[in-house]
């Protein structure tokens, strides 16, 4: 006998109520907790670090040695922005932005969600936000580097209009540009997954 999902582990509730929203300083602690989580963990490599990597291990220190005020002022920094989700009151995802020197250029990236949420929408709701708030921010032309073996991340991109565009030798990947967010496309297809339930 099939057992009826929502009667299942907590999980299945909590995906339905799902928070999200750009964090501030105050969220300090909830990015830092899901950044440590994503660089040390099994998709550290997705993140950009090499697992025993001297160089990375370097950076790895780095991060986990920062200060409270250390991860307050990566929140707070005005050519960047972070979204986070949460699932009732746990963070459960996150997503950088930043902007770059050229006018109307962002770059998007630290795209992280817990595992165990990764089979629902929220992936697509943390890519679909992110560009939502360049547009908000006047940006234009959307760059990010994408693991080659990262399908997942590749087929969220490419359902927005991105293209593969050159490879990226620092992490194994490729790089994937979107011309222009203000394409009435793309509006269209980040106000559906935005709207989806």
């Amino acid at each position: 006998m099939k057992q009826d999902p929502l009667e299942k582990p907590q999980l299945y509730k909590e995906r339905f109520d799902i928070k999200i929203r750009l964090a501030t300083a105050e969220d300090w602690q909830a990015y830092k907790d899901l950044r440590l989580e994503a660089i040390n963990g099994p998709d550290a490599l997705m993140m950009g670090f090499v697992p025993k990597s001297e160089r990375d291990d370097a950076k790895r220190e780095m991060e986990i040695n920062k200060t409270e005020a250390d991860w307050r002022k990566d929140l707070s920094r005005e050519d960047t922005f972070c979204v986070l989700f949460f699932s009732g009151t746990r963070a459960v995802g996150m997503g950088w932005a930043k902007k770059n020197k050229r006018e109307g250029n962002w770059q998007m990236f630290s795209g992280y969600l817990k595992k165990e949420f990764r089979d629902s929408n929220i992936g697509k709701k943390i890519f679909a936000t992110r560009l939502k708030e360049i547009m908000v921010r006047g940006g234009r032309r959307v760059t990010l580097a994408v693991k080659a073996d990262n399908n997942i991340s590749i087929h969220i991109a490419e359902s927005f209009g991105f293209k593969r565009v050159g490879e990226n030798n620092d992490t194994f990947g490729f790089f994937m540009t979107l011309e222009d967010v203000n394409n009435p496309e793309t509006i269209q297809k980040i106000d559906e997954v935005l709207n989806a339930k």
